[in-house]
């Protein structure tokens, strides 16, 4: 695949801020689709657990709608889209909240307490680079809570509907074994979203220990 210059990945994350604001998603109209948004919250906040007197950082935290829901005292938030920032900072004006590129963070080495990446890999120019960054700011028997959406289901459901069958915003196709090769260890919790039409989840959702 064609490496992309940060900046062209900057100017993309831009693009779809004003495309498709997370909203759309969490405030559907579509009961489905906020049911499904809600579920994937609820278990990302069962599998971060007690936070109270944790940092804790959100990648990717978009439009701050997740954010605002989780409700984490000391949270901190990073976007690669300024417009995104700007949205999420008067969603949650507590936390802190950085225009930054999650694949070279400037923080130090164990600095938070956990780790929330939510629906964020598939996006990535290099996920690779934003896993070894997880890890990194993250402490020693800290959290790294991952949540990844099951492509196959959505690929089933777009052709059905007669519409492009792929996301042409995911630029890659993140599956369990590739998260657990690049983690170097096995999640201490999975929890899935299910589906109600089809033999197969909708999504799924890690918890790490490092």
């Amino acid at each position: 695949m064609e490496k992309k210059n940060p900046l062209d990945n900057k100017a993309r994350a831009e693009r779809m801020a004003d495309i498709f604001p997370h909203k759309d998603y969490y405030e559907s109209k579509l009961p489905m689709q906020r049911k499904f948004e809600n579920l994937r919250i609820d278990l990302i906040k069962r599998l971060c657990g007690n936070t109270i007197g944790k940092k804790i950082l959100d990648i990717g935290i978009g439009d701050g709608l997740m954010a605002e829901k989780l409700a984490i005292d000391n949270l901190w938030g990073i976007d690669i889209s300024s417009k995104r920032c700007n949205r999420a900072k008067k969603r949650v004006p507590h936390a802190t909240i950085i225009v930054e590129n999650a694949e070279k963070m400037k923080f130090e080495d164990d600095f938070f307490d956990g780790v929330i990446c939510a629906d964020v890999l598939e996006h990535a120019t290099n996920p690779d680079k934003i896993i070894n960054e997880m890890i990194r700011v993250t402490k020693k028997d800290g959290f790294i809570v991952v949540s990844l959406p099951n492509e196959p289901v959505f690929i089933l459901a777009r052709t059905l509907l007669l519409r492009n069958p792929f996301n042409p915003d995911h630029t890659h196709w993140i599956s369990k074994r590739y998260l657990l090769k690049r983690f170097k260890r096995k999640p201490t919790k999975i929890l899935n979203i299910p589906n109600l039409i089809y033999p197969f989840c909708l999504s799924h959702c890690y918890k790490f220990i490092k």
